[in-house]
């Protein structure tokens, strides 16, 4: 089978807390990140998240998340969201490319 990835997967079952990235009433829920790579992650929700939304992750300090990315704080956008049958404890899967950051 052909692999479409760009990054190898990392498995993971970490908590994280996310927000609507840019919204004046900035709703934080708990989510679980399934896995992760260099360009982005899975999350496992209670609540969808509509494509192209702008999102911020908070990691828990120490996580193994955090000491792989080396921040604390993931900027990215939804790229796809999914009902998931059979999940651990949420019912969306949502998919989320990290922003792109510049170094000078």
């Amino acid at each position: 089978m052909f692999e479409k990835r760009q990054y190898p997967r990392h498995a993971s079952l970490e908590r994280c807390g996310v927000e609507h990235f840019l919204q004046k009433d900035e709703f934080t829920f708990e989510s679980r990140i399934i896995n992760y790579s260099a360009g982005g992650l899975m999350l496992e929700s209670d609540y969808p998240l509509p494509e192209w939304t702008p999102v911020r992750i908070r990691l828990n300090h120490g996580s193994d998340v955090q000491e792989r990315t080396g921040n604390g704080i993931l900027v990215g956008v939804v790229r796809w969201c999914a009902e998931q049958d059979g999940s651990y404890s949420g019912s969306f899967g949502i998919g989320v490319a990290f922003a792109k950051q510049t170094t000078h």
